[in-house]
């Protein structure tokens, strides 16, 4: 899985899961605020997207051995 260590930090200050942070809660700033912003917020939708794929998969898992 790849690194979101920065991301983590943001949404644990914000009370906030990773997935649900807002613009407004990254606040990137800086001289290339746009890119960092557009990073991150890629960063957060892979998060989600590997999260979701690790929960279908437990629950694939443990729903076949029932």
């Amino acid at each position: 899985m790849s690194d979101f260590n920065s991301l983590i930090a943001i949404s644990q200050n914000c009370q906030t899961p990773v997935f649900a942070l807002t613009k407004e809660q990254i606040k990137q700033e800086g001289k290339h605020y746009r890119k960092v912003l557009k990073d991150t917020l890629q960063a957060s939708s892979n998060f989600r997207d590997a999260f979701s794929n690790l929960a279908d998969r437990i629950i694939n898992l443990t729903s076949n051995n029932v």
